[in-house]
């Protein structure tokens, strides 16, 4: 201690750069291991199916719709009303 301010030695200055640099140089390493997708989305093919227990993003994989399921849910509020004319207005 110097007047009260703790001073450490160089070699400890060495050591915490040199720890430093190698934190540089394995993320500079890790960072060749990425494929460049020039901002293309790639999601769905990480996850072709999507993720396991969640609804498939990927618009290939998801079932359409028939005119007549749209038509039958068009009516339905939130309240179980399942027919047009049921439940609030």
């Amino acid at each position: 201690m110097l007047e009260g301010a703790r001073v450490y030695p160089l070699e400890a200055y060495r050591v915490a750069f040199l720890a430093c640099t190698l934190c540089v140089l394995i993320a500079a390493a890790l960072s060749l291991l990425l494929r460049e997708t020039r901002g293309q989305n790639i999601y769905h093919q990480l996850y072709p199916g999507g993720r396991p227990g969640q609804p498939s993003l990927n618009p290939i994989a998801r079932p359409e719709r028939s005119r007549a399921d749209a038509r039958r849910t068009r009516g339905s509020s939130s309240f179980g009303a399942t027919r047009r004319g049921e439940g609030w207005i």
